[in-house]
């Protein structure tokens, strides 16, 4: 195991990386994590109740701490627009809490759809001062970010938050790329609980529900195995039994919108069907 964070970045006298005549076992792993008791994204219909905390720690609890750090924030990924959010910070462990106001002043503007927020700090010690987000190179090298459990920035993104109340009833087809439903066609979403809701693919015979899971998060749709959807499928030319379904990576609710995307693969008994995944689009009819 490391004794301490490894900096990788321009060299200066007090800023930057660590230069090389400073031992890494000196710059202490400090880990900066998403508290669960508050806000794990901003909601950006509902700014005011966006109420994030973040937790600071020492990653070694016998390690030296340092004299103080700066905890920072950077938007959309950018260090070059790294702020100040608490300076001074002494004493560690140490949390705090974010609010949309505290982000809007910092950058000039409130959050919008689509935004992230990163929490770091920058650590002093008597060798000098090493940046979390350095204008140029990285904060750390990626054997320490990848330590288990240390966390080298919090994020908070910007999403629509998703509501389960939106995602049922009748839902309009926009597009289906595996080309089966038409454009306008009908779809019933059936809400199941507060992350879950199913669908029936009216398109195979003797249908049954096939359940979809949202991470409400950052409204992503869970992956899923081969799912029955029907004892089999008819076209013009057969009647291929075991109809199923298997939900891939990419799919996502857009709840501002009342918007659906499935990226699903289709397959019977006789195999899978190439090409996919094939993305199923649908929008909530009003």
């Amino acid at each position: 195991m490391l004794a301490g964070i490894y900096l990788v970045s321009s060299c200066t006298s007090d800023r930057g990386g660590i230069s090389p005549t400073v031992s890494y076992d000196k710059v202490p792993a400090i880990s900066t994590n998403v508290n669960a008791g508050g806000s794990q994204s901003i909601d950006v219909a509902n700014l005011a109740s966006f109420k994030g905390k973040i937790d600071i720690a020492a990653y070694f609890a016998d390690q030296p701490l340092p004299e103080k750090v700066d905890v920072v924030v950077r938007k959309n990924a950018s260090n070059a627009s790294a702020k100040v959010f608490k300076e001074g910070v002494t004493s560690l462990p140490a949390s705090f809490e974010i609010t949309a106001a505290d982000l809007t002043a910092l950058f000039g503007e409130a959050p919008k759809l689509g935004d992230s927020y990163d929490f770091s700090v920058n650590i002093y010690t008597k060798d000098g001062m090493f940046e979390g987000f350095p204008q140029t190179g990285v904060g750390m090298a990626s054997g320490v970010a990848n330590m288990v459990g240390f966390s080298y920035f919090a994020r908070f993104g910007a999403i629509c938050a998703y509501d389960s109340n939106i995602f049922q009833g009748d839902f309009e087809v926009v597009s289906d790329a595996f080309e089966e439903y038409a454009g306008g066609e009908i779809i019933t979403l059936t809400k199941l609980s507060e992350t879950t809701f199913s669908f029936i693919y009216t398109l195979a015979n003797d249908p049954v529900p096939v359940v979809i899971t949202v991470n409400p998060i950052n409204n992503t749709i869970s992956s899923f195995p081969r799912t029955s959807v029907g004892s089999s499928y008819t076209w013009p030319w057969s009647t291929y039994t075991g109809a199923f379904l298997i939900g891939q990576t990419g799919g996502s609710v857009a709840p501002c919108d009342g918007k659906v995307t499935l990226m699903l693969d289709y397959g019977v008994d006789a195999g899978n069907f190439s090409g996919g995944p094939y993305a199923l689009v649908l929008v909530k009819k009003k």
